[in-house]
C-alpha cells in the first residue's frame, strides 16, 4: 500500500517544487554592502582617510558609532565634492565655511550634546509658533531676501531643536529663496528619523500628518532644480518605512515618474512596506519581480523576509471598504522559485496560512505534504497553522487530512492530542451559532470529551481542577442521577458534533501513539480545553457559581498547576466563565465579580512599584462602576501574589456582549470607560458588538457616532459591520448624518488652513 504522503506532480507549481528541491542548487546571493567598515580599517586608518586631527575615545570603543561617523564623513565629502563645482573660486571659502558650520550644528543636534552651542529657541519661535504653513510663509516672506538667506540656518536649527514636530511645516514655508540643497536633505532626514506616526491614535490626524510630509517631499523632488537636493537612498528608505502604505506608494510613484534610480536596498524597503498591505501587495510583487529579473534570487535574509510578508495574505471581508482581490500567493511563490528562490519554513507557513484564510484549506494541506516530501523542513508552527485552517473550515475531512501533516512534522504527540480535543470543542461551539440556539448556550460536551481524553492521557492534573469524580463521570449514565442531571442538556437537543468530529478525535486517541505503553501526561492546553468544556456543559446557575468558587480557591493554592494553566491559557478560562454567567439573568452580576478578580491582580502588577497609585486607580475605577464592591479588594490585597490573569480586549468584549444581552446599557458605557483606563483598545469585534446592539435598538445617532469613533480609531469595518448597520430601518437618515459629520470635518480643516 503506498505511503499516505506520496503525491503525483501533476501541476506546474508541483513540478517547480520538485525540481527546485530535488535537482537545483541553491544560488544564494552574495552582495558586499557599501556601508560596512572593512575589517582592516582601524580608528587610525579612519582618521587618516578623512583627514581628522584625532579620533575621540568614544569612537575607538564603539564600532557602531565609528561606522555611523564614517558614513557621515563619506556623505559630507561627497556633498562638498559636488558643491565646490557649483560656485566660482572666489566664493568657495565662504560657501565652505557655511557648509562646515551647518554640518557641525546638525551633528551636535543629532547627538544632543554641548547644549551651550545649540540654537536659541527665540531664533525660530516667531515662525514655528504659528499654526499653519500659510501663516508661516507670509511671516517669512515679509522679511527681506537677504535676511532670509542669512537667518534660515538658525531658524531651521532652532525649529529642529525646540519644535521638531513642525519641522516639515517650517521647511515648506521657507523654501523661498531656495536654501542649500545639503541643508534641505539634512532636514528631510531629521524629519524621517523623528516621524512617529504610530503614536497618533486618531487615524484622520495620522493621515493628515502623513499627507503633509508627502506634500513636502513631492515639492522638493518635483519642483526644485534637478540635483539641487542630494537625496540619500537611506533617507528614502526611512520614509518608506515610516510613512503609511498609501503615502509610501505615492512617494514611490513620484520617484519613478522623475526617473530617480533606487538602490536595491531602498527598493526592498518600499517592497517591505507594501507587502504587508492587501491593497499594495501587487506593487510589492512588481518591485520584487523586477529585482528577480535583474538577477536577484531573494535568498538573503532581508529579501526572504519581504517575500514572506508578501505571501502572507489576511482574509478580506466584504464590507464598505473598496474590494481588493486576493493576492495569488502560490503563483507568486512559483515565479520566485523558478528564478532561484528557496523558501524556508517561515515562508512556507505564511503561504499555507494565506491559503487557509482564503478558504483553500485542502490546497494548503496538499502543499504542506508536498513540501515535506520535497525536503522543506516543517515545524510545529506550520502544522498548527494548517490544523487551525482545517478547524475553521468546519469540515471533518479537512481535520482528518491535517492530522496526516502531523506525521511529517516534528510535532509532539501530546500537542496533536490537545489540538484534536480543541477541534471537538470548536465544532460544538460553532454548532450553537449555526443553529441559532437561544441562551443559555450550554453544550453537553464534557462527558463525551472526557471519555476520549481518558483513553490516552492521565487524569491526575484534570482531576485537581474539578470537584467531581472523573472515574464516576466516565461511567455510564444512570449510575449517579445527580451527576447525570448536572451535565444533561435541559432541552434534550440533538448534536451533530457527536457524530462528526468526535469520532475523529476518538480514533486518534484510541490509536497507538509515540508512547504505546502507558498513558501520557496532558499539556496545560489539553486541561484548559477540558476546563472550558466543563464550564460550557453546566446549565444550572448554581453549578456554574459553585464551580467558579472552587476554581478560584484552586488558583489561590501553592501548586504548579495554576501557574502552568495561566501561562498557557491566559484569560480564556475566565472569559468562558464570564460568557456563561452573562447568559443567565441570575449570574450577570457574578460575571462582574470574575472581572473584578482579574482587574485587581492586573492593577497590582501594573503598579508594583507604586502601591499608592494602585490604590488610587482601583478606587477611581470602582467609583465608575455600579458594583463598587467588585474592586474593593484591589487595595486590601495589594501585596499578595497575583493569581488571576489580566483582562484582555476579548474579556471586555465578552462582558460587554453579556451586559447588552441583559439590557444593562448603563453599565456598558461605564465598562467602555474602564477599557480606556486600562489602555485596552476596542477591536473590530468590540465595535461590531456595540454597533449591532444600537442598530437593533434603532438608535441611529449612537450607531453613527460609534461608526465614526471606530474609523477614527483606525479600525476598518467588515461585512459584520455592514450587516449590523443594515439592522437600521432608516438607513438614509444615518447616511445623511454621516455625510454631515464628514462635511463638518472638512470645513474645520479648510478653516484651519485659511489665512
Amino acid at each position: 500500500m503506498p505511503s499516505p504522503i506520496t503525491r503525483q506532480y501533476s501541476t506546474e507549481v508541483q513540478e517547480v517544487t520538485r525540481n527546485r528541491f530535488e535537482h537545483a542548487r541553491a544560488t544564494d546571493e552574495v552582495e558586499q554592502a557599501t556601508n560596512v567598515i572593512p575589517a582592516h580599517e582601524t580608528p587610525d586608518t579612519f582618521r587618516r582617510k578623512f583627514s581628522l586631527k584625532y579620533v575621540p575615545k568614544g569612537l575607538k570603543q564603539d564600532k557602531g558609532l565609528l561606522q555611523r561617523t564614517r558614513m557621515q564623513e563619506l556623505e559630507k565629502n561627497t556633498q562638498w565634492a559636488y558643491l565646490r563645482h557649483q560656485y566660482p573660486k572666489s566664493e568657495l571659502a565662504t560657501v565652505r565655511k557655511r557648509f562646515s558650520k551647518w554640518k557641525a550644528a546638525i551633528r551636535r543636534l543629532n547627538a544632543d550634546r554641548d547644549s551651550a552651542v545649540l540654537p536659541i529657541e527665540d531664533q525660530g519661535k516667531w515662525l514655528h509658533d504659528l499654526s499653519d504653513v500659510a501663516l508661516m510663509r507670509e511671516a517669512w516672506e515679509a522679511t527681506s531676501i537677504e535676511s532670509r538667506q542669512n537667518t534660515w540656518p538658525e531658524v531651521m536649527l532652532a525649529t529642529l531643536r525646540w519644535c521638531p514636530g513642525k519641522a516639515n511645516m517650517v521647511l515648506e514655508a521657507t523654501m523661498n529663496p531656495l536654501p542649500p540643497g545639503y541643508a534641505i536633505h539634512d532636514v528631510l532626514r531629521f524629519i524621517a528619523q523623528n516621524l512617529q506616526l504610530h503614536t497618533i491614535k486618531n487615524i484622520n490626524d495620522r493621515a493628515s500628518m502623513a499627507d503633509e510630509v508627502l506634500a513636502l517631499l513631492a515639492h522638493i523632488l518635483e519642483d526644485t532644480p534637478k540635483d539641487h537636493v542630494p537625496v540619500q537612498q537611506s533617507t528614502l528608505g526611512l520614509y518608506a518605512k515610516r510613512l503609511p502604505a498609501s503615502q509610501a506608494k505615492a512617494l514611490y510613484d513620484i520617484l519613478e515618474k522623475n526617473d530617480f534610480k533606487l538602490h536595491k536596498n531602498t527598493s526592498l524597503q518600499f517592497a517591505q512596506r507594501f507587502a504587508g498591505e492587501a491593497a499594495y501587495k501587487n506593487a510589492a510583487y512588481e518591485i520584487l519581480r523586477a529585482m528577480v529579473e535583474n538577477g536577484a534570487t531573494l535568498n538573503d535574509a532581508a529579501s526572504a523576509s519581504t517575500v514572506t510578508t508578501l505571501l502572507h495574505c489576511k482574509t478580506l471581508s466584504a464590507g464598505w471598504s473598496p474590494q481588493v482581490e486576493n493576492f495569488p500567493a502560490t503563483a507568486a511563490l512559483q515565479f520566485f522559485m523558478e528564478h532561484g528562490f528557496t523558501p524556508n519554513t517561515i515562508t512556507l507557513t505564511a503561504v499555507l496560512d494565506s491559503l487557509c484564510q482564503q478558504g483553500q484549506t485542502e490546497e494548503a494541506i496538499r502543499l504542506a505534504l508536498l513540501f515535506a516530501e520535497s525536503g522543506v523542513p516543517l515545524d510545529g508552527k506550520t502544522w498548527t497553522t494548517v490544523f487551525a485552517g482545517a478547524k475553521a473550515s468546519l469540515k471533518v475531512e479537512n481535520v482528518s487530512k491535517a492530522l496526516m501533516v502531523a506525521k511529517v512534522a516534528p510535532v509532539p504527540y501530546e500537542s496533536v492530542l490537545s489540538n484534536a480535543l480543541h477541534a471537538v470543542f470548536y465544532f460544538a461551539d460553532a454548532e450553537t451559532r449555526r443553529k441559532r440556539e437561544k441562551a443559555p448556550w450550554s453544550i453537553p460536551i464534557f462527558r463525551p470529551m472526557l471519555k476520549v481524553y481518558a483513553k490516552k492521557l492521565e487524569l491526575k492534573s484534570l482531576q485537581w481542577w474539578l470537584p467531581d469524580s472523573l472515574p464516576l463521570l466516565l461511567s455510564d449514565e444512570g449510575v449517579d442521577t445527580e451527576m447525570d442531571d448536572k451535565f444533561r442538556d435541559p432541552l434534550d437537543r440533538q448534536w451533530d458534533f457527536i457524530h462528526t468530529i468526535l469520532p475523529v478525535a476518538d480514533k486518534l486517541f484510541a490509536a497507538d501513539g509515540d508512547d504505546g505503553e502507558g498513558k501520557l501526561q496532558p499539556t496545560s492546553t489539553a486541561d484548559g480545553v477540558m476546563l472550558r468544556a466543563y464550564i460550557r456543559s453546566l446549565s444550572r446557575p448554581q453549578d456554574i457559581l459553585s464551580f467558579y468558587k472552587f476554581f478560584r480557591s484552586r488558583l489561590e493554592e501553592q501548586s504548579k498547576y495554576p501557574s502552568l494553566l495561566l501561562r498557557n491559557q491566559g484569560a480564556m478560562v475566565h472569559d468562558t466563565f464570564i460568557l456563561v454567567m452573562t447568559e443567565h439573568q441570575e449570574l450577570w452580576r457574578e460575571a462582574l465579580h470574575v472581572f473584578g478578580d482579574m482587574l485587581k491582580d492586573s492593577l497590582r502588577i501594573s503598579s508594583a512599584a507604586n502601591k499608592d497609585a494602585a490604590s488610587y486607580r482601583a478606587a477611581e475605577l470602582g467609583s465608575k462602576v455600579v458594583e463598587p464592591d467588585v474592586f474593593n479588594a484591589a487595595v486590601e490585597t495589594a501585596a499578595a501574589a497575583p493569581v488571576h490573569p489580566a483582562p484582555t480586549v476579548f474579556t471586555l468584549t465578552v462582558l460587554l456582549r453579556g451586559l447588552l444581552y441583559q439590557g444593562e446599557t448603563a453599565l456598558v458605557a461605564q465598562m467602555m470607560q474602564v477599557m480606556r483606563e486600562l489602555d485596552i483598545e476596542p477591536n473590530l469585534v468590540t465595535w461590531n458588538t456595540l454597533i449591532r446592539h444600537h442598530a437593533l435598538a434603532q438608535s441611529t445617532r449612537t450607531t453613527v457616532t460609534l461608526l465614526q469613533e471606530m474609523e477614527a480609531a483606525g479600525v476598518k469595518p467588515d461585512m459584520y459591520t455592514y450587516n449590523a448597520f443594515n439592522k437600521l430601518r432608516d438607513q438614509d437618515k444615518a447616511l445623511k448624518m454621516m455625510q454631515a459629520i464628514v462635511d463638518e470635518n472638512r470645513r474645520s480643516i479648510v478653516a484651519g488652513g485659511t489665512v
